[in-house]
């Protein structure tokens, strides 16, 4: 090999390299298809263990990028926990944080998840942001949204690749929402149990909206409002 700034530990870590430079690999098994990449790091067992050539991806914990493979190129994936990031296949920009953070991701680019659990079922859906344990946990081709709280919009389902501009910010918020599109929901609970479909529907406040199903265009303002309207149009 002349590879040159390489560190390797572990059994096969970085058993492939040849030319590949500044790459730091810990773990069995960690990096072991690289031949070719560089400025990578892997630690933790499988992780990314299926790069040949790629460049720039940081996985650290069990199988963390375990397949990813992005040929000749800067990938800058970021996978930090247990399994996160498991899927990523050809995806790129993504950063992956938590304990299966992101989990079935294959090609979604520019994602960015944080906490247990977060955008676990994105396949791929892209430049989405979730933060918080299950924060669009269910969300699977759905582009642009923003969840951050615990169980924010957690089962979203949008199987399709679309761009649904979705913001929840709080607790709880948007928890019910599945295919809705274009709604700001911003407050603990807020439009937290009630709406699934919905769309540009605007709540803020603490439960605001709480009990909108497939209400469209409504403004809601303040602790409460709106709480018991159901079907508002």
């Amino acid at each position: 090999t002349t590879g040159n700034s390489n560190v390797a530990v572990g059994y096969a870590a970085g058993y492939n390299l040849t030319t590949g430079n500044a790459n730091c690999i810990v773990g069995t098994n960690a990096g072991d298809a690289l031949t070719t990449g560089y400025f990578n790091v892997a630690m933790g067992h499988n992780a990314l263990s299926s790069s040949v050539s790629g460049r720039n991806s940081t996985a650290i914990g069990h199988n963390t990028l375990k397949v990813e493979n992005v040929a000749d190129d800067e990938a800058y994936n970021v996978a930090v926990g247990y399994q996160a990031g498991l899927g990523v296949t050809t995806a790129v920009q993504n950063t992956l944080i938590g304990a299966v953070a992101g989990q079935a991701v294959t090609t979604g680019a520019n994602n960015t998840a944080l906490g247990h659990q977060a955008l676990k079922a994105n396949t791929i859906g892209n430049a989405n942001v979730a933060i918080g344990k299950n924060a669009m946990l269910t969300n699977v081709a759905g582009d642009t949204n923003v969840a951050v709280g615990y169980d924010s919009l957690r089962v979203m389902t949008s199987a399709t690749t679309a761009d649904t501009y979705n913001t929840a910010v709080g607790h709880s918020s948007g928890l019910a929402l599945t295919s809705g599109k274009f709604n700001t929901l911003i407050g603990g609970l807020s439009m937290g149990s009630g709406v699934t479909t919905g769309d540009d529907n605007v709540a803020i406040g603490y439960r605001s909206g709480y009990d909108l199903t497939s209400a469209t265009l409504n403004t809601l303002v303040g602790n409460y409002s709106g709480a018991n309207i159901t079907s508002a149009i």
